[in-house]
């Protein structure tokens, strides 16, 4: 559900530029972002609950977080 809104948003922020006015894209995309932020945290603590702390932190660099992140729940949603 988290994956599917925040494609749906980042959709939004992109389609959504050509057909407003600036000022009023901007003060929505700020919501969208803020939105999209707290999904983006969501996701990361429900592969937190997947896979523990421990493991993630033995296997990635802080740069590659976010990567490894996405695999897991790629993994998990097939496996669902």
């Amino acid at each position: 559900m988290y994956v599917a809104d925040k494609s749906r948003y980042q959709g939004q922020l992109a389609d959504q530029e050509r057909f407003m006015r600036k000022q009023d894209h901007k003060q929505k995309s700020g919501r969208l972002k803020k939105l999209i932020k707290g999904l983006e945290e969501s996701l990361s603590q429900s592969a937190m609950s997947i896979v523990p702390n421990s493991v993630v932190s033995l296997f990635a660099k802080p740069s590659n977080t976010k990567t490894l992140i996405s695999s897991i729940l790629r993994t998990a949603k097939r496996k669902l």
